[in-house]
């Protein structure tokens, strides 16, 4: 899923500016760091790669959460870009009972159950 497919260029501009005020990321303008085989969460925007703090054991770490390994593994293997991994994390979850993916980091094992249920239901909807 494409999300410049579904949003004009301007409106998917606003959403990331939106997405990187709301959750604190930090930039950087080359390649990125390497967490060992699962790369983090990585946002292009503006030329630069934001990483979300959210996702890592320390601020200004490159270590994932163990709880989100899993998660963003899965997700990826669903198919989703970083941009639209960035969203579903973000967007209120039926599964979940209306959270926020985002605040349930911890409950590894029942995000993974969200995202079983989207992609066997529902089909995974990302930012759609």
């Amino acid at each position: 899923m494409n999300p410049s497919s579904q949003f004009s260029s301007a409106t998917l501009r606003q959403a990331m500016g939106l997405f990187l005020s709301t959750y604190p990321a930090f930039a950087q303008t080359d390649a990125g760091p390497v967490d060992s085989d699962l790369r983090p969460l990585a946002l292009t925007y503006q030329g630069k790669v934001f990483y979300p703090h959210f996702q890592f054991a320390t601020q200004g770490s490159f270590t994932l959460l163990s709880a989100f390994r899993d998660v963003l593994a899965s997700l990826r293997e669903g198919g989703m870009s970083d941009w639209e991994i960035a969203f579903w994390l973000t967007t209120r979850n039926t599964y979940l009972q209306g959270k926020l993916p985002i605040l349930c980091l911890q409950q590894r094992d029942r995000l993974l159950m969200a995202i079983q249920w989207e992609l066997d239901d529902n089909g995974l909807q990302g930012i759609g």
